[in-house]
């Protein structure tokens, strides 16, 4: 589970910076459009951390670092062409981006195959690997 920072300034970013449809998180009870309407789905499934720096209680130095889950879902039967563009899309402008002490890494390229296929949606899924330092 990432820390509240991270999933905070993820949101922030995200929620200025894209346009092209609603950007879901998980457990806000958003229901899947029934008119079959893009959407885009952020998760936070793996984090570890550890402790950089040993001394004074508290004011210690720990690095989180895991990856976020970016999921495209476009309506089926329409081809991957939006669906990879918006993928690319949100990879070029994630990837780099330092805000605070959270810093983006290199998200790979989602893979297609069968399993894409999602009830009305055809899903294209990356990971988007971070850092984050905090003091505690």
């Amino acid at each position: 589970m990432a820390r509240f920072e991270v999933v905070l300034a993820v949101r922030t970013f995200l929620a200025a910076n894209w346009t092209e449809c609603p950007i879901v998180e998980e457990n806000t009870g958003f229901e899947t459009p029934k008119n079959g309407s893009p959407f885009v789905m952020v998760q936070y499934p793996y984090s570890i951390s550890e402790r950089l720096t040993f001394g004074a209680p508290g004011a210690n130095t720990h690095r989180e670092t895991g990856g976020f889950l970016i999921s495209v879902n476009v309506p089926r039967g329409e081809g991957v062409d939006r669906g990879r563009q918006w993928a690319d899309r949100l990879a070029d402008i994630l990837r780099g981006k330092t805000f605070g002490h959270l810093r983006i890494q290199t998200p790979n390229s989602p893979p297609t195959d069968d399993r894409n296929e999602t009830g009305n949606y055809f899903q294209l899924s990356f990971a988007v690997p971070y850092r984050f330092d905090y003091v505690g």
